[in-house]
């Protein structure tokens, strides 16, 4: 079955006969590019970070902080960065405010928040996307993860100041939460005042805001 199927292939040491059946079959789809090449880096010697054996083992040891510059430099060396996801966290990390593209994450700052990780000086001691989402949305906690976005680089000082004047005015209708302004602005009602703070504030791109 498809189920069994892929639990079998998800473990790396299937890959040979996972991608030779794949490539008699004809399939092209994205499990078997991002099988191929994995397969192809672990041929060359390469190694799974923290000895992973599948996905689900994988992500389990790269959602820990303290592994983020090791997973990082398995990701982009193996070539499946984008198959990552958060696991790479590239694209940023942004509380509030757009200022031009999306900060590039280095391995130098995944090496500082595993570091800040270990010592246990994450927002809450948090050592995981989830539950470093989860205090940075309660309220009181802000200004810690806005300052430990600055520290480790996530954010830049512009978005930083967009982060800081949402805590001291609030967002649109007042709202002071992610929950509180999807509420606000997924009214129609309330539409125009969102575009009119998203566009006064550079939360959306100038070409998107002309779509929308």
């Amino acid at each position: 079955s498809p189920a069994s199927c892929n639990a079998y292939c998800e473990d790396v040491t299937h890959l040979d006969e996972c991608v030779a059946f794949a490539e008699e079959q004809g399939f092209t789809g994205e499990e078997y590019a991002r099988g191929k090449k994995l397969h192809t880096y672990l041929k060359k010697g390469g190694n799974m970070p923290g000895g992973c054996t599948s996905r689900l083992s994988c992500e389990a040891y790269c959602h820990d902080f303290t592994h983020a510059e090791e997973c990082y430099r398995f990701a982009e060396a193996a070539g499946v960065g984008d198959d990552m996801g958060d696991t790479r966290m590239e694209k940023g990390s942004r509380v509030a405010g757009r200022d031009g593209p999306p900060q590039k994450i280095s391995p130098e700052h995944l090496k500082r928040l595993g570091e800040l990780t270990k010592k246990g000086e994450t927002p809450g001691g948090c050592t995981n996307k989830d539950a470093c989402m989860a205090y940075c949305q309660e309220a009181g906690h802000m200004e810690e993860c806005v300052a430990f976005g600055e520290k480790v680089g996530f954010m830049n000082k512009k978005e930083a100041e967009h982060a800081r004047a949402f805590m001291k005015n609030g967002g649109p209708g007042g709202c002071t939460s992610q929950e509180s302004c999807h509420a606000y602005c997924n009214d129609p009602a309330n539409q125009e005042t969102c575009f009119t703070f998203a566009e006064e504030n550079g939360l959306i791109p100038p070409e998107e805001m002309k779509q929308m």
